[in-house]
């Protein structure tokens, strides 16, 4: 399915697995600061609840004390009770003023910063209890005191306060200890969550350099040691491999090159010690074979002045069955020509195709039928003036790649010169017979 082609290979590549794995990492550093910062804050909210509540503690003690005192000593003349308008009545104010301030700074807090409730708890509820006695008694204190500060009725007040003080001090007792217990089960869950949150992140490096050492490492070295090859003269050395990554295309690339170096380098020597065109062609084949994937190999030798061209050799036989062709009557022979005075590749795909749309010259149906091939490919070899030649070379399925293609057509240059030389020693053998 070639529409898969991209993202397959798109998630196979390099750059994504590790832009995947740095991404992770970066996950989970995220993930751990954030659960420090959540620690700390649930500290931090800890200790503000644990200051307001010890304060407001303090203070309903204080003046719990103080309103049992008054309740138990009250005075029975007019002159103590002047006294306690200005002594208890200022104690009363005082640590009422204190519980009501410290009432508002925990309401501040369950708004602004309240703790981070993990657990199903009661503590929102005991606190809204709490606030509603703190309300519900500092009201039934400002009914029982009066209105008239001149002459505040302490001894209504005070017992006021030592109904109402004992059950808001349950209620504060109560919320304490639950927001504790909260508290500290946050805490736990949170140092658990930084725990495995570490480990999964060391986890990831140490998985991290495994990948890196497998997936880029390892094959570094592979590649490193194949390119020791080379040049040390293993020419065709090629890596093994099945990744579709960046380095598989770097290695794809490298056993191209070497390809393409061991075919050269066995053409340059091979050819020199080639004694006829037979032989050239043969050390040709056996060179391009493994590298083009080719079936099929030919020498043509191309007379403009007769206006004819034939096969002198090739590899499988073909020369027995036909080896002429018409160069100004044959359309493959016409366009043929045409390429090989211009030094340009002629490409011919299908064959079989094209024989039978221009005129079904026997060269090519003699060709189709012997090596089945699909797609033709016409190399000029062009020394001088007063010669022609061409090498040809057939696929049986495929086509010859680009570089494939560049890589003949600079090669045929030099290869012109060797076959030129032979033709020419043909050509003086067959003058001297």
């Amino acid at each position: 399915m070639p529409c898969l082609d991209i993202p397959l290979t798109f998630f196979r590549s390099l750059q994504f697995q590790f832009a995947l794995g740095m991404t992770a990492m970066l996950a989970l550093v995220l993930l751990l600061i954030s659960l420090f910062y959540l620690h700390q804050k649930e500290v931090q909210s800890q200790q503000q609840f644990t200051t307001v509540l010890k304060a407001s503690s303090d203070n309903i003690d204080q003046l719990y004390k103080t309103a049992i005192n008054y309740t138990q000593n009250a005075p029975r003349n007019f002159e103590n009770y002047q006294r306690d308008i200005s002594l208890t009545y200022k104690a009363f104010s005082k640590d009422l003023s204190a519980i009501s301030d410290l009432h508002l700074q925990l309401k501040k807090l369950l708004e602004n910063n309240a703790p981070l409730w993990l657990f199903e708890n009661h503590v929102p509820a005991m606190a809204n209890n709490y606030q509603q006695l703190c309300d519900q008694s500092l009201a039934n204190y400002q009914t029982s005191i009066g209105d008239d500060k001149s002459e505040p009725r302490l001894e209504w007040a005070a017992g006021s306060l030592v109904k109402d003080l004992p059950m808001m001090s349950e209620a504060l007792s109560k919320f304490t200890r639950e927001q504790s217990v909260s508290s500290q089960q946050n805490l736990n869950l949170l140092q658990y969550a930084m725990m495995w949150s570490a480990f999964l992140l060391l986890l990831s490096l140490a998985m991290g350099s495994v990948w890196f050492y497998m997936r880029i490492i390892r094959r570094t070295r592979t590649i490193k040691q194949a390119c020791e090859k080379v040049a040390k003269g293993d020419f065709g050395a090629q890596i093994n491999h099945q990744a579709k990554d960046e380095l598989g295309s770097l290695s794809d690339a490298f056993n191209l090159m070497s390809s393409q170096t061991h075919m050269v380098s066995k053409l340059i020597n091979d050819l020199h010690s080639a004694q006829s065109i037979e032989q050239a062609l043969k050390v040709f084949w056996q060179a391009s074979k493994p590298y083009l994937g080719i079936n099929w190999a030919g020498f043509l030798e191309v007379n403009e002045f007769s206006q004819k061209a034939k096969l002198l050799a090739d590899n499988s036989g073909i020369t027995h069955v036909h080896t002429e062709l018409d160069l100004t009557s044959n359309a493959f022979g016409v366009q043929m020509l045409a390429h090989v005075k211009k030094s340009k590749v002629l490409v011919i795909k299908d064959v079989n195709q094209y024989r039978i749309s221009n005129g079904n010259s026997r060269f090519l149906r003699d060709l189709h039928r012997t090596t089945l091939a699909k797609n033709l490919y016409v190399f000029p070899l062009n020394h001088h003036q007063q010669w022609h030649g061409a090498i040809m070379v057939a696929h049986p399925s495929g086509e010859l790649t680009e570089t494939q293609l560049a890589l003949l057509e600079k090669t045929s240059a030099w290869m012109a010169q060797h076959f030129s030389r032979l033709m020419s020693e043909r050509i003086t053998n067959a003058s001297s017979a």
